[in-house]
């Protein structure tokens, strides 16, 4: 029980500080922004990775999931 309420007293300690809350909400809107790029890519339709090689692994699983229409719908 002592390691129990050592955790609970340090996630206490840090919900109530102010700049570790900042840091938090900052980690979360960078992270957001950092998605929006490649969702229009998704949006529009076209490859995620055209520039990588279909010869790569990579690039053959990404040149895979484009071909099936199952996550990048032509309609």
């Amino acid at each position: 029980m002592k390691i129990w309420n050592k955790t609970i007293d340090f996630y206490s300690r840090a919900k109530s500080n102010k700049w570790l809350n900042y840091f938090a909400n900052f980690c979360r809107i960078s992270l957001a922004l950092g998605f929006i790029p490649s969702g229009f890519v998704k949006i529009k339709g076209e490859r995620f990775a055209s520039g990588l090689s279909i010869n790569h692994p990579l690039g053959h699983y990404l040149e895979a999931l484009y071909q099936t229409d199952f996550y990048y719908t032509t309609r």
